[in-house]
């Protein structure tokens, strides 16, 4: 295996789709994390996606991310992804896109759906445009990265609704969804109920 192009990042997606398995997605904060990622997806021969918050991002380096993945993936020959995770601005996708991330992740879930769309709709075409992938999410994913103490609960009215998010892709032209079907940000004192059935 060896690092990815941006035009690969959709063959490494779509190998994983008809090979019906995972692609593992990590957020990093520091150099530590990053190697221990990178490493543990050497020692399994596996793709792995890195992804970085706003915060995170601006940590670290928007520039500095998708360099040091590559040149990581490169040294230890692991087919890697960068993400720029839950962008909540166009600004902001936009500072990845110029960076170097593959993958970049649009929230505009506490928009109104109708802005959240003609957004995507926007970056898409100029994302495109470079080979990159666009995840969008239309429902919000609450909660935050730390330790909540309590059970999980989303609302029922919160959850993806099937039919719904098929518009919602079809209508931005987005390559990945964000769904939301019981899982929540940060860590919790139970287990988060995840509705698999939806996820189907």
């Amino acid at each position: 295996m060896s690092v990815v192009n941006h035009s690969s990042g959709r063959s490494v997606l779509t190998r994983a789709f008809k090979g019906r398995y995972a692609v593992g997605a990590f957020n990093v904060s520091n150099l530590e994390t990053l190697r221990a990622v990178i490493n543990a997806a050497a020692r399994l021969k596996a793709p792995v996606i890195i992804e970085t918050s706003s915060g995170e991002t601006a940590f670290i380096g928007h520039r500095i991310v998708p360099s040091l993945v590559r040149l990581y993936a490169r040294e230890l020959k692991v087919t890697a992804l960068t993400n720029l995770d839950h962008a909540k601005s166009i600004a902001a996708v936009q500072a990845g896109l110029n960076s170097g991330y593959d993958l970049l992740h649009f929230d505009g879930s506490e928009m109104t759906p109708a802005r959240n769309a003609r957004l995507l709709q926007t970056f898409v075409t100029r994302a495109h445009k470079l080979g990159r992938l666009v995840e969008g999410e239309r429902e919000h994913i609450a909660g935050r990265s730390k330790w909540h103490g309590r059970q999980a609960q989303v609302p029922v009215m919160e959850l993806t609704e099937p039919l719904v998010a098929r518009a919602f892709v079809k209508q931005t032209g987005i390559d990945i969804l964000a769904v939301s079907i019981g899982e929540a940000h940060g860590l919790y004192g139970a287990a988060k109920k995840i509705d698999i059935q939806r996820l189907t």
